[in-house]
C-alpha cells in the first residue's frame, strides 16, 4: 500500500484515464448554452462586470467594489439580461433550465464566474466529443527483445491463431524465426538454412537478407521470402516450427508478400502474392491446400523439399512486354517476363513447378511499376501495390487484368499504405513525412493531408473499429489520427532500449503487426511494433468508447454502443431531481426517471475503466460524487453531465465511502484509513485538494468499509475490515467510542445505517440507533455503546447482508439486501424502543421476503414518491428495480416499456410472494441463528464468534 507520503503526483492518475463521454437522452440532447453564440460573451461579461450594463436590474452595492463579492443575479435578472442579449428566444423554460444548471449550488443567484466557469467546461466536453479519445490505451507499452535476432531488425511479425492459442512469429534480417506466446515470451526458435550447394565446412548458413513473411491460414504455414530469390515455407505448429518446401529459381528478389484466403467460400483458391523488385507481381493459387501447398516427392528427403521455381521447359516460356497485354486464364500455368530476364535461366533444373500443376497455379504480372514493390494487398479481386515510384506509386488492377488498373502518383513515392474496403478509404505514407487520405478510386488528389511527422513514415494502419489511423515514423514516434476530422489525437514516442540520441534506429521493411476485430476469444485488439530487435505491444479500445452513441426509441431503451449488462456497484435515489442514479463496474453512470423508468443522461468512463464503488449526492442534491478503487473522486453535475471538480487523491487505493455533511464538506474513507475532507462548496477551481485535519490516525487499523452520518448529534460511524466501528464526533474531528473492537478472526462490516427519526420518546442519545451488518447478522447500537438487539436475518445460513436502508420519515421499517439478492422488510417500529424490555433472542417482525434479483444485492432503498413507498433495488447482475412495499414489481429500469409511477396498470406486476405466513413459525425456524443479547457498553468480541454458543 503506498505511503499519503507519496501523493505528490497522484494527480496524474486523472491524466491517464480513458476520457469520459456523455449522452444525452434525445429530448433532453441540446445544451442550455446552445443559443448563444460568440458575439453574446462579451455582452454578458460586460453586463456582469459592469452593473450598468444589466438592463432594468437593481444591483445590490458592494464593499469596496470587489468583484469577488459580487452578488450575481437572481433568476428574474437572469432572465432580463439574457432576453436583451439573446433576443425572443430566450424563453422562460429555456432561461430556467439555463439558470439551474449554472447555480449547481442552488444559491439562488448566479455570478459571472460560475456562468463562466459552466460554459468553459461545456465548450470543452464539446471539443472532446468532437475529438474522440484515441483508440491507443498504453503510454507505456510493453516492450520485449528478440534475442535470437543476433542485432538485426525484425523484418515482419505475424499472427498465427490456429491451432488456438494466439502466438506470433517474428522473421529477422538475418533469418532467425521465433515463436512468441500471446504475453511475448518465446517458445520456439528456428535458423532459416542456406542452399545445400554452397555448403562451406559443412554447414548450410544463411547468408543472405530475408525481405518478408505472411501467414498461410488454410495450411497452417508461414512463407518468408529473402534476397536469395527464394521463398521458404515452414510449418508451424504449437511445438515445433519445420520447413517443408524450398521454392527457388525466382529471377529477381521478392520483396512483399501477401496471402488471402476466403474462409466463407471454399471453394474459391487461396492466393499468395509476391511483389518483385523489378515492379512485378507473382501470382499462386493453390488448388488442394488440404492436401499440402505441393505434389509430395516420391521419396522421403533430407530437409525440405526443394522445387525449382520456372514453369516447364524454356520453350514454354511466354514473353509479356507490357501490363497493357491482357491474359485470358486467370489460371494459366504461365510464366511471363521481360526478354533481358531469360539469361538468369542457366542452371539445372532440381523440380520444375510444372510438375505439380495439380497443386498450384503460376501467372505473372511485370512492369506494374518503376521501381521495387513495397506492400501488396488483395481485396474483392483488386491487388493493390505500392512503390517508391513517382509516376506509380499505388495501384490498384483487377486480378482479371480486363479493366484499366487505377493509378496514384504521389511525389517522392509511397513506402506503404493501407485500404479499407468498409470505409472505402485509402491511407498513403511515404518519404516526406505525410500521410494522404484517397478515397477509393479517386487519384487526381488525395481529400485530406495529415502533417505531423517529422521523418519517413514506415508503415501504416487503419483501424476501423475506432475511425482512426495508426501511422508510424522512422524516429520511432507513433501517431493516432481521427479519420473523420483529420487530426491527430495522441502522439507516442515508443522510448526502445536500442535508441540512441543523435541516431535513427533501424527498422524492418514492415513494423506494424495490427490485430482487429474479429479475434479469437478474450483476446482484445491490440498493435505490435518492431525497432530493431524489439517489439512493443500496446492495447487498443475495441470502439469509439461511447463516441457518437445514439439512443433508439422512446421507452429508454439505449442504441448498441451504450447497451451493458455490466454489473452494477452502487446506486442511490435523488428526491430531488426524482431519479435514479445507478454505478457500474465499467465505469458508467446511468440517470434514470423515477416516474417513467426513462433513462435521461448516460456518463461513460467516468472515472476511465476503473469500476465505481461509491456514490453520494451534495446537500443541494444537483450534483453527484462518485469514487473509484484507484483513490480518484470526481463531483458532477447531474442536470447536465459536466464534470465540475476532481478531488485531490491522497493515496493511490480505494474509495470505499463518501457523505457529504452540512455546508457541502465531503468526508471521504477507504483503504488509506484516513478519513479525508474536501470542501466542495462554491470552489472555483477544478481541482480541489485534499484536508487532512481528521485525527484518523488514531482510528481504524484495517480498511474503512463503510461511513454514514447522523446530522441531529453531530456524529459519524465507521466501520473497517477487522469488523471495529468507531463513532467519530464532527465538531472535534475525533473519535470519541469504540462500539466494537476488531480482532483476528472478525469479519468485515458491509453496511451502516442511522435512524434518526425514531420516536420521541426516546432519547437524543438513544434515538440516533445505528445499525451495523456483520455475517448476515444486524445489530442495533446507540451512540452510547450500548446495544439493542441483534439477529441474523438472510433466510439462509452462509449468507451476508451487503445494504440496509430505512424510510426516512419515522423509520419504522428497515429494509435489507443479501448476497443471495433477497430483499427482506422488517417492521422495527416497536423495536430497540423500550430498551428494558428487550428480549434477548427476539427479532422484530418480517413483513416480507421475496427474491428480486439472481445475484447479490449492492442497493436498497426506500423512495417517496406520488404519496407513494416504493423500494429501489440494484443488483450485481446488472440490473435495478422498482418494487411497490408489497412486493409488486413495478418494472426494470432500461426496459422497452416506460411505466407511470402513478398508474399501477403499468406496472410489471411480477411478484415475488415469500411473505412469512405465520411469523411464529419462522421465528422457530430461524431461532438458531439468533444472537443472545449483549448491553456490554462496548462489545470486544465479533457476533460471528459467540454465534455457535
Amino acid at each position: 500500500m503506498d505511503s499519503l507520503g507519496n501523493n505528490q503526483n497522484l494527480w496524474r492518475l486523472y491524466d491517464t484515464e480513458v476520457p469520459h463521454t456523455r449522452i444525452r437522452h434525445p429530448a433532453d440532447s441540446s445544451s442550455a448554452a446552445d443559443k448563444l453564440r460568440p458575439e453574446h460573451m462579451q455582452l454578458l461579461r460586460d453586463a456582469f462586470i459592469c452593473p450598468k450594463a444589466r438592463p432594468q436590474a437593481q444591483h445590490p452595492k458592494t464593499e469596496g467594489g470587489n468583484r469577488d463579492e459580487e452578488p450575481g443575479l437572481m433568476l428574474g435578472e437572469f432572465q432580463e439580461l439574457l432576453r436583451s442579449v439573446v433576443g425572443p428566444s430566450a424563453d422562460e423554460s429555456w432561461v430556467e433550465r439555463f439558470f439551474s444548471e449554472v447555480d449547481v449550488c442552488c444559491t439562488g443567484r448566479v455570478k459571472w464566474q460560475q456562468l463562466s466557469s459552466y460554459l468553459f467546461l461545456e465548450l470543452t466536453e464539446r471539443q472532446r466529443a468532437f475529438n474522440p479519445p484515441a483508440a491507443l490505451l498504453d503510454t507505456q507499452p510493453q516492450i520485449r527483445h528478440c534475442s535470437h535476432n543476433k542485432r538485426e531488425a525484425t523484418v515482419r511479425v505475424v499472427a498465427v491463431s490456429h491451432p488456438p492459442p494466439l502466438r506470433y512469429v517474428s522473421v529477422s534480417k538475418g533469418g532467425q524465426i521465433s515463436v512468441w506466446s500471446r504475453s511475448l515470451h518465446i517458445l520456439k526458435t528456428f535458423t532459416l538454412t542456406g542452399d545445400p550447394t554452397e555448403e562451406v565446412a559443412n554447414t548450410t548458413r544463411f547468408r543472405g537478407w530475408t525481405t518478408d513473411a505472411a501467414y498461410m491460414g488454410s495450411c497452417q504455414m508461414v512463407a518468408v521470402a529473402t534476397n536469395r530469390r527464394d521463398l521458404h515455407f515452414f510449418s508451424i505448429s504449437s511445438t515445433t516450427v519445420s520447413e517443408d518446401v524450398h521454392l527457388f529459381g525466382f529471377f529477381c528478389v521478392p520483396t512483399a508478400l501477401c496471402y488471402s484466403e476466403n474462409v466463407q467460400n471454399p471453394e474459391e483458391h487461396p492466393l499468395l502474392m509476391l511483389g518483385d523488385e523489378q515492379g512485378g507481381v507473382h501470382l499462386l493459387w493453390f488448388l488442394n491446400p488440404l492436401k499440402g501447398l505441393f505434389k509430395s516427392p516420391p521419396r522421403k528427403e533430407n530437409g525440405p523439399q526443394r522445387i525449382f521455381f520456372p514453369v516447364g521447359k524454356l520453350s514454354q516460356v511466354v514473353v509479356e512486354a507490357n501490363l497493357n497485354s491482357a491474359v485470358s486464364d486467370t489460371h494459366s500455368f504461365l510464366l511471363l517476363f521481360p526478354l533481358q530476364t531469360i539469361k538468369f535461366i542457366g542452371f539445372s533444373i532440381q523440380k520444375d513447378l510444372g510438375e505439380h500443376s495439380s497443386m498450384v497455379s503460376h501467372r505473372y504480372i511485370p512492369h506494374i511499376h518503376q521501381e521495387p514493390i513495397n506492400r501488396v494487398v488483395f481485396d474483392s479481386n483488386v491487388i493493390m501495390t505500392s512503390s517508391e515510384s513517382d509516376d506509380t506509386s499505388v495501384v490498384f488492377m483487377n486480378v482479371s487484368l480486363r479493366q484499366k488498373p487505377y493509378t496514384w502518383k504521389i511525389p517522392q513515392g509511397a513506402k506503404c499504405f493501407d485500404y479499407d474496403s468498409s470505409l472505402q478509404l485509402l491511407v498513403t505514407g511515404g518519404r516526406d513525412g505525410k500521410l494522404r487520405v484517397w478515397t477509393s478510386y479517386v487519384t487526381l488528389s488525395p481529400v485530406g493531408m495529415l502533417l505531423g511527422h517529422h521523418t519517413a513514415v514506415l508503415d501504416v494502419a487503419i483501424y476501423q473499429a475506432a475511425d482512426q489511423i495508426f501511422s508510424y515514423s522512422r524516429d520511432s514516434e507513433l501517431r493516432v489520427w481521427d479519420i473523420s476530422g483529420h487530426h491527430c489525437l495522441k502522439t507516442v514516442r515508443l522510448q526502445f532500449p536500442c535508441m540512441q540520441q543523435g541516431c535513427m534506429p533501424e527498422h524492418g521493411y514492415f513494423p506494424f503487426l495490427l490485430l482487429r476485430p474479429p479475434l479469437p476469444e478474450e483476446t482484445p485488439p491490440h498493435l505490435l511494433v518492431g525497432c530493431k530487435d524489439y517489439l512493443a505491444h500496446l492495447s487498443l479500445a475495441e470502439t469509439r468508447r461511447g463516441v457518437g452513441g445514439r439512443w433508439t426509441g422512446e421507452g429508454g431503451e439505449l442504441g448498441a454502443e451504450l447497451e451493458s449488462s455490466a454489473p452494477l456497484s452502487c446506486a442511490l435515489y435523488n428526491p430531488t431531481l426524482t431519479q435514479v442514479v445507478t454505478g457500474h463496474v465499467d465505469s458508467s453512470v446511468s440517470l434514470w426517471d423515477v416516474k417513467t423508468g426513462r433513462r435521461n443522461l448516460c456518463i461513460l468512463n467516468a472515472h476511465g475503466e476503473e469500476r465505481l464503488t461509491c456514490m453520494e449526492l451534495d446537500s443541494s442534491h444537483r450534483r453527484l460524487i462518485t469514487g473509484a478503487p484507484s483513490g480518484t473522486i470526481k463531483v458532477w453535475n447531474l442536470l447536465n453531465g459536466l464534470n465540475l471538480h476532481k478531488l485531490e487523491p491522497v493515496i493511490n487505493s480505494k474509495v470505499t465511502g463518501l457523505t457529504c455533511l452540512h455546508g457541502n464538506q465531503l468526508l471521504a474513507v477507504g483503504w488509506s484509513r484516513h478519513i479525508v475532507q474536501y470542501n466542495i462548496s462554491e470552489v472555483k477551481d477544478l481541482k480541489v485538494t485534499a484536508d487532512m485535519s481528521w485525527k484518523s490516525s488514531d482510528g481504524h487499523k484495517s480498511d474503512i468499509m463503510a461511513v454514514r452520518q447522523c446530522s441531529p448529534l453531530g456524529v459519524i460511524a465507521t466501520a473497517s475490515h477487522d469488523g471495529e466501528l468507531i463513532i467519530w464526533r464532527l465538531d472535534t474531528q475525533r473519535p470519541i467510542i469504540h462500539l466494537q473492537r476488531g480482532t483476528q478472526a472478525a469479519l468485515p462490516v458491509d453496511s451502516l445505517v442511522f435512524l434518526q427519526h425514531r420516536p420521541e420518546s426516546i432519547t437524543l442519545r438513544d434515538r440516533g440507533v445505528l445499525v451495523s451488518s456483520q455475517a448476515g447478522y444486524l445489530c442495533f447500537w446507540s451512540v452510547t455503546g450500548v446495544k439493542h438487539g441483534c439477529f441474523y436475518a438472510p433466510e439462509q445460513p452462509g449468507e451476508r447482508v451487503l445494504i440496509m436502508s430505512s424510510d426516512q420519515i419515522k423509520n419504522s421499517i428497515l429494509v435489507s439486501g443479501d448476497t443471495k439478492g433477497c430483499l427482506q422488510i422488517w417492521d422495527i417500529s416497536s423495536y430497540a424502543v423500550d430498551i428494558q424490555s428487550q428480549s434477548a433472542c427476539e427479532q422484530p417482525p418480517l413483513l416480507q421476503r421475496w427474491s428480486a434479483h439472481s445475484r447479490p444485492l449492492v442497493c436498497v432503498e426506500v423512495l417517496h414518491v406520488a404519496d407513494r413507498e416504493f423500494l429501489l433495488t440494484a443488483s450485481a447482475d446488472g440490473s435495478a428495480g422498482l418494487w411497490t412495499r408489497d412486493g409488486d414489481h413495478v418494472g426494470c429500469f432500461g426496459q422497452l416499456e416506460t411505466w407511470s409511477i402513478t398508474g399501477p396498470a403499468t406496472y410489471h406486476r411480477r411478484r415475488h410472494d415469500k411473505l412469512i405466513e405465520d411469523p411464529a413459525e419462522m421465528g422457530e425456524k430461524n431461532k438458531f441463528l439468533t444472537l443472545p443479547l449483549r448491553t456490554s457498553p462496548v462489545l470486544q468480541t465479533h457476533p460471528a464468534a459467540i454465534s455457535e454458543t
